[in-house]
């Protein structure tokens, strides 16, 4: 399952369909990935975070490590690749107003303008207004492999 848990609205749930389903002695294999998070990056994201309204999610990227212990399964394997690319502020701003991320699905359209305005402000003040300019990214791609407690 690749981001998944975030997104439906019981994930204990889907959790324990999971575990019903699985064959005896089975794994769950996890991942997830992170979008932006070098401090190259960090102006814009920090001005959409701070200017956005958290969707409400029961599990979310922050609480991803305790949502299973806490559900009766255990991490067996976890591995975590970090990758560079090259992206731009110009191309966030585009998921962003594109709605491309899940944290952009509940926000009304008034603030997902306010978070719009915010990210320009961050471009202007952070990249010289050059939106454009490619920028150096590391990510990370996490891989879990789970399986329930005996």
């Amino acid at each position: 399952m690749t981001h998944v848990f975030h997104l439906v609205e019981d994930p204990v749930a889907v959790l324990a369909e999971i575990g019903r389903v699985l064959k005896p002695d089975g794994f769950l294999l996890h991942t997830f990935g992170s979008y932006a998070n070098s401090k190259e990056m960090l102006p814009i994201v920090n001005a959409w975070r701070d200017n956005s309204v958290p969707t409400p999610r029961p599990v979310k990227w922050s609480n991803i490590d305790d949502f299973f212990p806490e559900n009766g399964w255990q991490v067996v394997r976890s591995d975590e690749l970090k990758y560079e690319y090259h992206t731009s502020p110009a191309e966030f701003l585009e998921r962003v107003e594109k709605r491309q991320w899940s944290s952009t699905w509940h926000v009304s359209d008034a603030e997902l303008a306010r978070g719009v305005d915010a990210i320009k402000a961050a471009i202007d003040k952070h990249f010289d207004g050059e939106g454009d300019a490619p920028t150096l990214t590391t990510s990370t791609y996490t891989a879990q492999v789970i399986q329930p407690k005996a």
